[in-house]
């Protein structure tokens, strides 16, 4: 906190583990960010982008992913900026609806493709307009290092990082 103000969207760093079905239980404050995007009788849910080859998963509100995509979509057609964010933001992304005790599942294609084994130990990171989930022992102790650069930045202002 700053002078008694909270930073908006998703902000720590929490230690989780995967339950044996692949499901992760958000921290409550990241529940309430995704809560409080959705005002349309849509179910709270997190977008998933789970391409690319760093060692995390990242998560995206439904606001900050349309956001993203309507970027995308303003850089010119048949450009190759355009074409790998689509392919990153567009067909490499799922839906995950969180349940009603607050926990995301990760599909077992996903798990196995990106190296998260059920029962394993995980950290959350918040991004501000995302969170990482990252393997505990890729995270490189908590300490930060290893998380703190930006997934992806153009010159078109599409950032899906922090």
């Amino acid at each position: 906190m700053i002078d008694g103000e909270t930073m908006p969207g998703f902000s720590g760093i929490y230690p989780r583990r995967l339950g044996r079905e692949g499901r992760l239980c958000l921290p409550p404050a990241f529940r309430a960010v995704l809560a409080s995007a959705v005002g349309d009788g849509r179910d709270v849910g997190t977008v998933l982008a789970y391409g690319g080859e760093e060692p995390f998963l990242q998560f995206f509100s439904r606001a900050a992913m349309d956001e993203i995509r309507r970027k995308i979509c303003d850089l010119p057609r048949g450009s190759h900026t355009r074409w790998i964010l689509s392919r990153r933001f567009r067909a490499q992304t799922l839906l995950a609806t969180l349940d009603a005790r607050g926990r995301v599942t990760l599909p077992a294609w996903v798990r196995k493709r990106r190296g998260f084994l059920a029962g394993s130990d995980v950290v959350v990171v918040g991004k501000g307009n995302s969170f990482q989930l990252w393997p505990a022992a890729a995270y490189g102790g908590g300490n930060g290092d290893r998380g703190d650069a930006p997934m992806h930045e153009t010159g078109a202002g599409v950032r899906a990082g922090g």
